[in-house]
């Protein structure tokens, strides 16, 4: 595997994933503080493309590292943090049971939920069709090692030219839904799960071709970060919200992993960006169940939202890269050595 780090494009997944919690946390401080969180998904699948090709791309290629080997080194990297996700949800829907909640899931809803989530598969239990019902954003882990998978299997049959007709087709399927459902925050629930699977293979698709092509454009580190946060806070006429979201997927993102990964940070910006990586899987994995719950003992107990609100956000800005450290770290490592 390539031993360089690429700590810009690794600030910049921690900063998307404080943004895709601001986005979910609009309930419970009242005010949706970022609009175009759910862009963050996009971005995350085209680092995800750069990454794995700059990690794994020759070792693939030349026959070092099996398609096998490969799926369970990407398992490897998910699971801990995944699992931690699906039973804090579980803890969360079980809960509901306990306290009479006129919502809760029935108890053999959650066991189904629980045993299927732990496998990555999708279950949509609730009203809204959601594929991972105690956890919603575990979709994007679904349809990302999918991809991943799918990448390390065909990887010989992967040229530059059979890329590009899945960026395009993939372009073409997130314009559709884009335009069909007023936005591209799509892939959660059912009706647009194809939507999303299209955001994955496309994003992926695009990371790989990035790396291939050994693009290269300098701005600076800080503007890098300013650029992406302005672009996922700023509110965007509705009308106008297709058509911001693919031209957000389709070139700023790109453009932003180039420009990332053609910085690094240095001084005071390195404590940063390693504070940003660290935090940022955890910080995706667990947040969305906290946060609902945290909303649930708000109403419950009479606390006011923007008081939980802002405290349950510090408190994960702080755990979360506790948790990488000596939870998420030490179990995967203990992994490696098993397997």
């Amino acid at each position: 595997m390539n031993s360089r780090v690429y700590e810009t494009l690794n600030a910049m997944r921690g900063l998307a994933a404080i943004m895709v919690v601001l986005f979910h946390s609009d309930d419970l401080l009242g005010y949706q503080l970022a609009p175009g969180g759910y862009l963050a998904v996009d971005l995350f699948f085209v680092l995800s493309g750069f990454v794995i090709a700059h990690a794994y791309e020759h070792k693939l290629a030349g026959g070092e590292l099996s398609a096998t080997r490969f799926a369970l080194v990407r398992i490897i990297r998910f699971y801990p943090l995944l699992a931690l996700g699906v039973l804090i949800g579980t803890a969360k829907a079980l809960s509901g049971v306990v306290l009479g909640s006129p919502t809760a899931m029935p108890l053999s809803d959650i066991g189904v939920a629980t045993a299927s989530s732990l496998l990555l598969l999708p279950a949509p239990l609730d009203t809204a069709g959601n594929l991972f019902v105690l956890n919603v954003p575990l979709w994007t882990l679904c349809f990302e090692l999918v991809v991943n998978l799918l990448y390390g299997a065909l990887r010989q049959r992967l040229s530059s030219a059979v890329l590009w007709v899945i960026v395009v087709l993939g372009a073409a399927v997130m314009a559709f839904y884009a335009m069909s459902f007023g936005n591209n925050d799509n892939g959660a629930v059912v009706h647009t799960a194809i939507g999303g699977l299209a955001r994955a293979a496309f994003g992926f698709a695009l990371g790989v071709l990035l790396f291939r092509s050994k693009l290269a454009l300098t701005i600076g580190f800080a503007p890098v970060l300013a650029i992406l946060a302005l672009a996922l806070l700023a509110p965007v006429q509705e009308t106008l919200r297709p058509f911001f979201d693919l031209g957000f997927a389709f070139f700023l993102a790109p453009l932003l992993v180039v420009t990332g990964a053609s910085v690094e940070p240095k001084g005071s910006w390195a404590r940063v960006a390693s504070y940003l990586g660290t935090l940022s899987f955890a910080l995706y994995a667990i947040h969305h169940p906290i946060l609902v719950g945290s909303q649930t003992i708000s109403e419950k107990f009479g606390i006011p939202a923007l008081a939980m609100g802002t405290s349950v956000l510090a408190g994960l800005l702080i755990a979360c890269p506790i948790l990488d450290r000596f939870y998420d770290a030490p179990i995967r490592h203990a992994l490696r050595r098993k397997f």
